[in-house]
């Protein structure tokens, strides 16, 4: 990156939290409560905890290689052809994470909000203000983040507050009804969306201001620590208020879980500013995926700078991410079925595998 920027550890925290909640917020409750039913928020437990283990692994090779980002430590284990193949091969993740993620912003906003708005307006616009993100880089973002996250937070504990007096113990009952076997679906599709989407900050650790490996562990545990904590929360909420059955049907139930909050008919239909959490933290998450892909194709190619790749790459996750399905129960499906084999193939394999290696040729 130009300049060599450095956030803080921080500022690291504040991004991995926001990263992790990006889209999650609003799909989280209703992709646990399909298979769970009323545990969903036991799967939300387990997978917190499952993605902690995970995290675990891209912290080991993070302080291993410090100094390189993902595509780097590929070339640098690997060898210069193998490892380009397989810096490139990871470097199609962030892409489609990227053309998924704009997607859910067109058909959040087309079916919420501007019902009669062309989806290609509103991407076309998110894709704008992604570029300009970019553009301006990582320290930027950093500090962004840092100046929004304390409004994310009191936007979430108002949620969670106003909403608790509508809570029914009874919807969470009767504990484990079909045995934990429905539970281990869900964590299943849990820990590939959001936690192994988290790999993507293997390319963004080499600019993080380092005083110890355990720090940057301490740090990244602690993202998702607060991203995990806060998506248990939702889950518990939207069930305990919502119902099992209708949470799994809606396919965004805690922005439904919003429009119930009612304070003496007076305080009502704040559902907008809750939304207010996933634009910003879906935004957040986009301009990285953005920046990891420009990044690891400019390092690939022995760029100086990546900042001329933003508008093509930007334009093309803009067009891909209209082709890459033709409707919204059509993307729920798919990615459903397919997201977590294709995170851990591409997101957990790979650096994997350049841990064992790397490991392997320390030690000769």
């Amino acid at each position: 990156m130009p300049g060599n920027p450095v956030i803080s550890l921080r500022q690291f925290v504040i991004l991995v939290t926001l990263f992790s909640l990006g889209s999650a917020i609003l799909y989280v409750p209703g992709v646990l409560s399909i298979h769970a039913k009323q545990d969903a928020w036991i799967a939300a437990l387990i997978g917190w905890a499952l993605g902690i283990g995970i995290v675990w692994i891209y912290v080991a090779l993070a302080n291993r290689y410090p100094h390189l980002s993902l595509v780097q430590c590929s070339e640098h284990v690997l060898g210069p052809w193998l490892g380009k193949a397989a810096g490139l091969l990871y470097l199609f993740f962030p892409f489609v994470l990227a053309a998924i993620v704009m997607r859910d912003i067109g058909d959040f906003v087309t079916i919420e909000m501007l019902k009669f708005t062309p989806i290609e307006i509103i991407e076309l616009s998110f894709t704008f203000i992604l570029i300009v993100g970019g553009y301006y880089g990582l320290e930027t973002i950093s500090r962004i983040g840092e100046l929004m996250f304390p409004m994310i937070i009191f936007l979430f504990l108002f949620l969670v507050v106003f909403v608790s007096p509508q809570l029914k113990i009874d919807h969470a009952k009767p504990v484990l009804e079909h045995g934990i076997t429905p539970i281990l679906l869900s964590v299943k599709t849990y820990i590939g969306f959001p936690f192994m989407e988290l790999s993507i900050f293997l390319m963004i650790l080499p600019y993080v201001k380092r005083t110890s490996g355990a720090k940057v562990a301490q740090a990244f545990i602690a993202g998702t620590g607060i991203c995990g904590l806060m998506l248990f929360v939702i889950t518990a909420a939207s069930i305990l208020v919502l119902g099992p059955s209708l949470t799994a049907r809606e396919t965004y139930p805690s922005y439904l879980l919003a429009k119930k909050i009612n304070v003496g008919d007076f305080l009502q239909r704040i559902e907008a500013f809750m939304a207010g959490i996933w634009f910003f933290s879906i935004y957040m998450k986009l301009v990285l995926c953005l920046l990891a892909i420009a990044l690891g194709i400019a390092q690939l190619c022995r760029l100086k700078d990546y900042r001329p790749l933003l508008l093509p790459l930007g334009v093309i996750i803009f067009v891909y991410s209209l082709a890459i399905s033709p409707n919204m129960a059509y993307m729920v499906e798919l990615t459903g079925k397919l997201w977590t084999a294709f995170a851990l193939t591409f997101s957990l394999l790979i650096p994997l595998v350049l841990l064992i290696v790397g490991s392997f040729r320390s030690r000769n």
